[in-house]
């Protein structure tokens, strides 16, 4: 075999070369895909693990709450709506230490539809809320006028309209819990 030598002795040295710079790159960029893999795979985790752990503690919130608010629709759907003295519950609809107070911001990790019914749900139920503080409240806050008659009529209507406000908000937010426990369940599954 006749020994070949190239033509110019540092085209080997300089194709050498750009061989290297070559495998150079194309390690830095199978470098860069597998860390971005590798970090959307962490924040895919850590997301679906942080929507676990919220789903979990709406859940819970929502089950323990649910049987007093239920009972108390059901209460008022057999009640005479037309014959009645409207009086608020002295127990709370919601407590004032609950999860949304503390976590309504992270509502959004979840899909739209969910975050909607937990939005939902809650902006009924605090309503229901406030209108059961006002209602509880309304005595002390509008005393009774002795020198006006109409003003007892005038007082019950109100509290009425105030205690069926309370009740259409307590039905709305009730209504959105079966579906929002299945969605919150399939997340605490993960």
């Amino acid at each position: 075999m006749p020994n070949r030598s190239p033509a110019h002795p540092e085209e080997t040295g300089f194709h050498r070369y750009k061989v290297e710079i070559a495998l150079l790159i194309v390690g830095a960029i199978i470098s860069a895909i597998i860390s971005v893999t590798l970090f959307s795979y962490q924040v895919s985790q850590t997301q679906k693990s942080e929507q676990r752990s919220l789903a979990t503690g709406y859940l819970l919130e929502i089950e323990n709450i649910e049987p007093s608010l239920t009972r108390l629709v059901a209460f008022n759907a057999s009640a005479n709506t037309t014959d009645f003295h409207p009086v608020a519950p002295l127990d709370s609809f919601y407590p004032s230490y609950g999860l949304y107070y503390s976590n309504r911001v992270d509502i959004s990790k979840f899909d739209p539809e969910t975050s909607a019914s937990l939005y939902r749900f809650y902006y009924h139920l605090l309503r229901a809320e406030d209108q059961r503080l006002l209602l509880l409240n309304f005595d002390i806050d509008h005393p009774v006028n002795a020198t006006n008659p109409a003003d007892a009529v005038f007082r019950e209507a109100l509290k009425k309209g105030i205690y069926l406000n309370m009740m259409a908000d307590l039905n709305l937010s009730v209504s959105e819990i079966p579906e929002l426990k299945a969605k919150l369940q399939t997340y605490a599954a993960g």
